[in-house]
């Protein structure tokens, strides 16, 4: 049941969103356009220091090491 509830709750939020007048407006003054390797750099940088994504990492990676292995850490990063 709340799960239902919560469901009609977020359709009735988005009706109220599609149907209100005032939406957001972004302007763009000025400034340059990032390069390609700017851009990269950028995502690059947010998705290493992003701990989410290091514990996806871990945990999808250590999946494929066997517990007998005397050098898991050789193993884990053979692959990269």
């Amino acid at each position: 049941m709340p799960k239902i509830v919560g469901a009609l709750y977020l359709v009735w939020l988005t009706i109220q969103a599609i149907r209100a007048d005032d939406g957001i407006l972004i302007i763009r003054t000025g400034g340059k356009t990032p390069s390609l390797t700017q851009s990269y750099m950028t995502g690059l940088g947010i998705n290493l220091t992003n701990p989410k994504v290091a514990l996806f990492f871990v945990t999808f990676l250590l999946q494929f090491v066997s517990a007998y292995d005397p050098t898991p850490s050789a193993s884990c990063c053979s692959w990269v």
